[in-house]
C-alpha cells in the first residue's frame, strides 16, 4: 500500500457502539398555516399594497422548509395584491455568481416552479452609505442588492442560530442577513474585512442603515430546535430587527444541540458542506472552533477529519482548514475557485488550508487515532458523526460508554463491534442521514 500505509499500520482502532442522544422534540406542525397566522396581523398586512413588487431575500444554509417556508410567504403577499419575487440573500456564497447563487437556491428547493415566483439573480449593488466603527477607523461602505432596492419593499427569511466564528448579542439572524446576504460579495467582503471581532457592530450599523432606507418591511424569522426541525416562526417589523435578533438568539441557543461527551480525542464527520453550516460544520454543536473569536468550545476535540462533501455544497469544501485530515474522495471534489471566493470575501484564508489527505476512510480514521496522543489506542475517545446537522444517533468508542451510562439523556444502542470498512477501505457503519 505504500510508505503511508506502512506508517500507520501499527494503529489499532478501537470498538465502537452506536448512542442516541434526546433532546426537546417540540416542533411548529404546520409551517403554511403560522406564515398564515402571522400574516393576518395588521401591522404586517399593512405594509404590503397591492400593485407592488416583493424582493423575498433567500439565503443559502440548510434552513427546515426553507422552500416550504418561502412558498407560504410568497403565497400570503400574491393574497394581498403584491408581486413577489426572491433574491438570493448569501454574501458571496455560490462562488460569488449571479448563476452559481440561483443554482444554490435550487438544490435547496426554492425553485420558481415549487414557490410560484421568479428568482432574480445578480450580483451588481448599490452603495446606500457608510458608517465608521469608531473615530480611528475608515468609513465602512454599505451595499444594497439591486434588485433588492429597485423594489417596492423587502422580506428577508432567515434563520437565528449561534454564529459558528464569533460571540454577540446578535449573530445570525435578520440583521446578519440584511448586512451579509444582501450585501452580496462587495457587502460580505467590506463587512469580513475588520475580522469578527468587529463582527457585531458591522453588521449591526449597517442593518440600521438598510432599515432606515424604508425599504424593509418586515422579517420572516425561525429558530430550530435539537432535530433541525422548526421550532417556531415569527414575523417582525422591521424597526423590531435588533430586539428581536437578540431574543430570538437566546432561544435558539436553548434550543442547540451538542454532543454530550467531554472531551474527545477524535472526531470524525462523514461529511461537511455549506448546506450544513457556513464553515461546513458547526462547531457549537461538535466543537473544534474555527475562529479565535469563539473561546471555551464544548465538548473539546483534539484532532478531527472529514471524509467526504455534501453534494448541495458544490465543492465549496470552506472549513476544512480547521480539522487535520481529509481523504482523497473530498479532495477530488473541491472546487477551489468557490471555496477561494468564500475566503477571500471572509478575510478567513485559513478556512481554505487543505489539510493531510488520506486516500481512504480507513487511512483517514487510522491516521487522526495514531494523531490523537490517547494513553492507549483502545482508550482513545472517538466519535463518529454524520455532520453537524446530525447528533442525535452516532457512534462512540468503547472507552466512553461509562461517560454515556452516566447521563440520562443518552441511550446505548449496541454491543461494542470493529468498526466495519469494505475492501477499498470504505466506512460502512450506517450513519444518520
Amino acid at each position: 500500500m505504500g510508505i503511508m500505509w506502512d506508517l500507520i499500520e501499527h494503529v489499532q482502532l478501537p470498538k465502537v457502539v452506536k448512542v442516541r442522544q434526546n433532546f426537546d422534540e417540540t416542533r411548529l406542525e404546520n409551517v403554511e398555516l403560522a406564515v398564515r397566522e402571522q400574516f393576518l396581523k395588521s401591522e404586517i398586512s399593512s405594509k404590503i399594497k397591492p400593485g407592488m413588487s416583493i424582493a423575498l431575500a433567500v439565503g443559502s444554509r440548510g434552513v427546515a422548509l426553507i422552500a416550504d417556508i418561502t412558498k407560504a410567504v410568497a403565497s400570503e403577499v400574491r393574497k394581498l395584491g403584491a408581486e413577489p419575487f426572491i433574491v438570493p440573500a448569501m454574501g458571496s456564497h455560490g462562488g460569488a455568481t449571479a448563476e452559481g447563487q440561483k443554482e444554490v437556491l435550487e438544490q435547496l428547493g426554492v425553485t420558481e416552479k415549487y414557490v410560484g415566483c421568479k428568482i432574480r439573480s445578480s450580483m451588481e449593488v448599490y452603495d446606500i452609505g457608510s458608517f465608521k466603527i469608531d473615530e480611528t477607523s475608515d468609513e465602512v461602505h454599505v451595499y444594497f442588492d439591486k434588485n433588492a432596492m429597485d423594489s417596492d419593499g423587502v422580506i428577508p427569511i432567515v434563520r437565528v442560530k449561534p454564529h459558528t466564528c464569533f460571540r454577540a448579542p446578535i449573530e445570525s439572524g435578520l440583521c446578519k442577513m440584511l448586512t451579509i446576504g444582501l450585501g452580496k460579495q462587495k457587502g460580505a467582503n467590506a463587512c469580513h474585512q475588520r475580522t469578527f471581532k468587529y463582527m457585531y457592530e458591522m453588521i449591526t450599523k449597517s442593518a440600521r442603515i438598510k432599515i432606515e432606507t424604508g425599504k424593509i418591511l418586515f422579517g420572516v424569522a425561525s429558530v430550530e430546535n435539537a432535530y433541525d426541525k422548526v421550532y417556531t416562526i415569527q414575523v417582525v417589523q422591521a424597526e423590531h430587527f435588533l430586539e428581536a435578533d437578540k431574543e430570538l438568539l437566546e432561544l435558539a441557543r436553548s434550543k442547540m444541540p451538542k454532543i454530550l461527551f467531554n472531551p474527545i480525542d477524535v472526531l470524525v464527520l462523514r461529511r461537511s458542506g455549506k448546506d450544513v453550516s457556513g464553515d461546513g460544520y458547526d462547531p457549537n454543536v461538535v466543537g473544534k472552533p474555527c475562529s479565535q473569536f469563539v473561546p471555551n468550545n464544548d465538548p473539546y476535540v483534539n484532532v478531527a477529519g472529514i471524509l467526504d462533501l455534501t453534494d448541495a455544497t458544490h465543492g465549496n469544501s470552506s472549513g476544512i482548514g480547521t480539522v487535520e485530515v481529509i481523504t482523497k474522495r473530498l479532495y477530488d471534489k473541491i472546487d477551489f475557485r468557490a471555496m477561494y471566493a468564500n475566503a477571500i470575501t471572509t478575510t478567513g484564508l485559513d478556512i481554505a488550508k487543505v489539510p493531510m489527505v488520506m486516500e481512504n476512510d480507513k487511512e483517514a480514521i487510522m491516521t487522526l487515532v495514531g494523531a490523537a496522543n490517547a494513553s492507549s489506542f483502545e482508550e482513545t475517545r472517538m466519535v463518529i458523526i454524520t455532520d453537524s446537522l446530525h447528533v442525535s444517533e452516532f457512534y462512540i468508542s468503547e472507552s466512553m460508554i461509562p461517560d454515556a451510562k452516566k447521563d440520562s439523556r443518552i441511550e446505548i444502542l449496541s454491543e461494542p463491534f470493529e468498526i466495519p470498512f469494505d475492501k477499498k477501505g470504505t466506512l460502512l457503519l450506517s450513519l444518520q442521514q
